[in-house]
C-alpha cells in the first residue's frame, strides 16, 4: 500500500467533479487545494469535512473524527484510507442545451380566435453553471462516479430542466404572449421567462444556472399551417400599411386645407387694414369714400367728353351731384368745359338736323337718339340703369327702373335741367 505524501489535483474547466485515485493516507500527508476548488473527505462512505483554498496537513486537528478510529503506531503517523473528491468551482459558461424532441405549441389569429394553429417546434442555446453546494452535488449526482463532465451533468440532471424548459416555452408561445412567427424577436425575454425556474430545479443538485439563453427557436418551415399563418399575418400587415398611408394623406390635405384657410384670413385682414387706411387718409383730408367714386368717374368723363355719347354725360352729372366744397367746384369747372358746345334743349352734340329718337339718360333726361336710325328706333330709349335698348315706358322691361315723366327746366333761361343738378349747365344759376 503506497502512503500519497502529497494530496492535489488540477481540473479542466470541462470538468466539475474529479475524485482523487489514491485512497490511502496518513497524518503527515499534505492537502493543496488550487483557487476555485474545494476538496471533500470522505471516510466509510461519509463526508467528514469540506477544504477551501490553501495548504493542510491531515491529521485529527483537521480530522478530528480520526482520533477514534485510527491506531497510531511508532514515529506518530496514522495510516488511514478515505476518498478525496475535487470540486471545480470555476463558473463554466457557454454550455449548450436542447430539447432533444419536438413540443407543441398552439397558436390563434386575434381576429379570428376560434381558428386554432399548432405546430411542433424544438429550441436550444447556452447556459452558464456552477457548484453552489458541493456536498450536495456529490451525494446527489456523483455517487461512487470518480467523476462528473458537463455532458455528464447535462444527462443525468438536466433532463429534469429540459421538461421545464419546454413547459415554459409552450405556455409562454401559446399564451400568446409572443407570435410563433417572430419569436426570433423575443428569445431573449423567453430566456428570462425559463432562467428562474431551471436556476431553481438545479440548486437542489447543488448546482447554480447563473445565466441562461435561448438563442434558437427551430419553426415548422414545411408545415401547411405555418404557412397559412404567416400569409393572414402578411395581410394583415399590409391592410395596416394602407390604413396608415390613407391616415398620412387625409392628415396633409387636411393641413393644405388649414393653410388655405390662414391665407385666406391674412389676406382677408390686409384688405381690412388697408381700407381702414384709406378710409382715415380721406377723413383727414375732408372727403368720402362716394365723392371720391364720384369725383374718378366725373374726371373719366371730362377726359372722354370728346366722344359725343350723352349717355354717359348723364352718368357722369348724377355722379357729380354727391360732391360738395372745392372739390365739387372743381368737378363743376372741368364738367362744364367738357360740355361746352352741348345744347341741352335740343339733346344734340354738334350733330346736323334730322329726324331723332329720344331716349333718357342715366339721370331719366330724354336725350336724343343718332339720326338716320330710322323710324323702327323712334320709339326705342336706352334705360340708363341697365344700358339695355328697350321701348319707350314708365319702367325699364329689363330691369325695372322708373323714368321721371317730368324735365325740371332752369327758373332763369328755361333750360332743362339734369335731375340732381344743383346749377344750370347753361347760365350757371342755382337749382334752388
Amino acid at each position: 500500500m503506497e502512503i500519497i505524501s502529497v494530496l492535489k489535483m488540477d481540473v479542466d474547466n470541462k470538468t466539475i467533479v474529479r475524485k482523487h485515485e489514491a485512497e490511502d493516507f496518513n497524518c503527515k500527508t499534505q492537502l493543496i487545494v488550487q483557487q476555485s476548488q474545494e476538496a471533500i473527505f470522505y471516510y466509510q462512505g461519509v463526508a467528514q469535512d469540506v477544504f477551501g483554498p490553501g495548504r493542510y496537513t491531515l491529521d485529527t486537528a483537521n480530522l478530528p473524527v480520526l482520533s477514534g478510529l485510527i491506531k497510531r503506531v511508532t514515529g506518530d503517523e496514522s495510516p488511514f484510507h478515505a476518498e478525496v473528491y475535487f470540486v471545480n468551482k470555476v463558473e463554466q459558461m457557454g454550455i449548450t442545451w436542447g430539447t432533444p424532441d419536438p413540443f407543441v405549441v398552439t397558436e390563434s389569429d386575434p381576429d379570428f380566435p376560434e381558428e386554432e394553429y399548432a405546430f411542433n417546434i424544438t429550441a436550444r442555446g447556452t447556459m452558464n453553471l456552477k457548484v453552489d453546494n458541493s456536498r450536495k452535488l456529490i451525494e446527489k449526482i456523483v455517487g461512487t462516479e470518480s467523476i462528473l463532465s458537463q455532458d455528464a451533468f447535462i444527462d443525468k440532471a438536466f433532463e429534469e430542466s429540459i421538461s421545464i424548459i419546454k413547459s415554459v416555452l409552450s405556455k409562454t408561445i401559446s399564451g400568446g404572449n409572443y407570435s410563433v412567427v417572430t419569436v426570433d424577436q423575443h428569445l431573449m425575454e423567453l430566456g428570462t421567462d425559463v432562467h428562474p425556474l431551471i436556476k431553481e430545479a438545479m440548486l437542489d443538485y447543488g448546482i447554480e444556472i447563473s445565466k441562461f439563453v435561448v438563442s434558437n427557436v427551430k419553426k415548422p418551415e414545411d408545415n401547411q399551417a405555418y404557412k397559412d399563418l404567416i400569409a393572414a399575418k402578411n395581410e394583415k400587415l399590409r391592410i395596416k400599411k394602407l390604413m396608415r398611408q390613407n391616415e398620412s394623406a387625409r392628415t396633409l390635405k387636411e393641413g393644405e386645407i388649414e393653410r388655405s384657410m390662414l391665407e385666406a384670413k391674412f389676406e382677408a385682414e390686409r384688405k381690412v387694414l388697408e381700407a381702414q387706411a384709406r378710409a382715415m387718409s380721406r377723413q383727414t383730408e375732408g372727403y368720402t369714400y362716394e365723392q371720391e367714386r364720384s369725383f374718378d368717374i366725373a374726371q373719366g368723363i371730362a377726359e372722354n367728353a370728346g366722344t359725343g355719347n350723352l349717355a354717359n354725360l348723364g352718368i357722369g352729372l348724377g355722379m357729380m351731384t354727391g360732391l360738395s366744397g372745392t372739390i365739387g367746384n372743381q368737378v363743376a369747372n372741368t364738367a362744364s368745359q367738357a360740355f361746352a358746345g352741348i345744347n341741352l334743349n335740343t339733346q344734340q352734340v354738334n350733330a346736323p338736323a334730322g329726324p331723332s329718337a329720344t331716349v333718357v339718360g342715366m339721370a331719366g333726361a330724354p336725350v336724343a337718339a343718332p339720326a338716320g336710325e330710322g323710324a323702327a328706333d323712334a320709339n326705342m330709349i336706352f334705360c340708363p340703369s341697365c344700358g339695355a335698348k328697350i321701348p319707350k315706358g314708365k319702367f325699364c322691361m329689363e330691369c325695372g327702373f322708373k323714368f321721371e315723366e317730368t324735365e325740371p327746366v332752369c327758373k332763369s333761361c328755361g333750360n332743362k335741367l339734369i335731375p340732381g343738378a344743383k346749377f344750370c349747365m347753361e347760365c350757371g344759376t342755382p337749382v334752388n
